[in-house]
């Protein structure tokens, strides 16, 4: 059996396997194993060969030139190995690629190349009320399946509540940087939520705060938000959640033109202070080249004045009244009360959150936060699902 160069660090199914192989005009056409059929290009085959000429053997990034070699290459061969892999010989002085069908099925652009990107988002309403996603904060902490079970809820459903948090100051950032680190920003890497004589945010008074997202004034508005409760003694305060991917989905359905309208007219978002001011000009639902909702940036108090062309600004008002309705609706919200040693774990770009007032001489309340990026979560979760035994994976679902 021929021995397949490794593609990358991940590791790649072995019970697929390519059951034959036909040339066509500019593509190579695979019949799998289980019937399935495929095609991959020859100059998408070429630009990604595995051997060690074509690509280093320990960073497993491309040396290969693709200059080097016409466009329209074609395999002087094509043939399917022993072990099922695809093996191509090229024109350019005979060089030998070998594919592995694992790698060939999970690379495999010809069927939906979105639903590759990650798993898609699991919607839900007021009836996560009943079943709210637990994690324990120690198996948190232990790292392995506890941990990749809980970056999993996050990546998926958006939200998961830690329990069993240490009610001390600093435990936020301990949970950032089991995932990696926490993201600083104009309010520091962690931030204190409590009532302040001079606050430079609706956060650090006692009002209650409309459902909104994080920082999207920012150019790159933070990926995940971590919110520790250690005091909760005031009255009132209750925290209130909203999965905006599930209301953006629901305005697509009931009202398409208004919908349109939000995810394509930009309008500035602006957050100020004595030292800073923060100015970006964004949709407030955005959507991926595929047309799937990717990113929430709505917050009532931090839209500037909208600047939507005259023509525009009625039908503007309309659809963005009827978001701040949905955004408003109880069929649609989480609400329980976050009590001390429980922390909240939220997408930020996804998940709206707010709470009701409290009245600030009734007890103290204190909530310590911090912002972890997508990008950490996503290459810790893929980490964990290379490096750990598959039994132990599965029992973490």
């Amino acid at each position: 059996m021929e021995t397949v160069p490794l593609a990358d660090f991940a590791p790649y199914s072995d019970d697929i396997r390519i059951a034959a192989v036909e040339p066509g005009d500019d593509e190579a056409l695979v019949t799998w194993n289980d019937g399935r059929r495929s095609s991959f290009h020859y100059l998408w085959l070429r630009d990604n060969c595995h051997c060690a000429d074509c690509k280093h053997p320990q960073t497993f990034e491309r040396t290969f030139d693709l200059l080097s070699v016409p466009e329209g290459i074609r395999p002087a061969e094509l043939s399917v190995t022993s072990n099922g892999a695809l093996r191509a010989v090229w024109p350019d002085g005979g060089h030998e690629s070998l594919y592995h069908p694992g790698w060939l099925d999970a690379h495999d652009y010809s069927s939906n190349p979105s639903a590759r990107l990650r798993p898609p988002p699991e919607l839900w309403d007021a009836a996560l009320n009943d079943m709210l996603p637990v994690v324990d904060y120690r198996d948190v902490m232990q790292g392995g399946a506890g941990l990749l079970h809980w970056l999993r809820l996050l990546r998926n459903k958006g939200f998961s509540l830690l329990r069993g948090v240490p009610t001390e100051p600093g435990q936020v950032q301990k949970v950032a940087e089991r995932v990696a680190f926490a993201r600083e920003t104009n309010f520091g890497r962690v931030f204190d939520v409590v009532a302040m004589p001079d606050p430079n945010s609706n956060a650090y008074t006692s009002l209650a705060l409309p459902l909104h997202v994080d920082l999207p004034t920012r150019e790159y508005q933070p990926g995940y938000q971590f919110l520790h409760c250690i005091q909760s003694e005031a009255e009132g305060g209750k925290s209130v959640l909203m999965d905006g991917f599930a209301m953006a989905e629901r305005l697509r359905r009931e009202d398409p033109a208004a919908f349109d309208v939000l995810a394509r007219e930009p309008i500035l978002l602006r957050f100020q202070d004595a030292d800073v001011d923060y100015r970006v000009r964004r949709p407030l639902i955005v959507l991926d080249a595929y047309g799937t909702v990717s990113e929430i940036r709505f917050s009532p108090f931090l839209a500037d004045a909208f600047d939507v062309t005259a023509e525009k600004m009625p039908a503007y008002y309309r659809a963005y009244r009827k978001l701040m309705t949905l955004s408003r609706d109880p069929a649609l919200q989480l609400r329980f009360r976050l009590k001390p040693g429980e922390m909240m774990t939220f997408d930020n770009r996804r998940v709206l959150h707010g709470r009701d007032a409290f009245e600030a001489g009734t007890g103290a309340r204190h909530l310590q936060g911090c912002y972890v990026d997508h990008d950490e979560v996503n290459s810790k979760i893929l980490f964990l699902e290379r490096t750990m035994p598959a039994p132990a994976v599965a029992a973490a679902e």
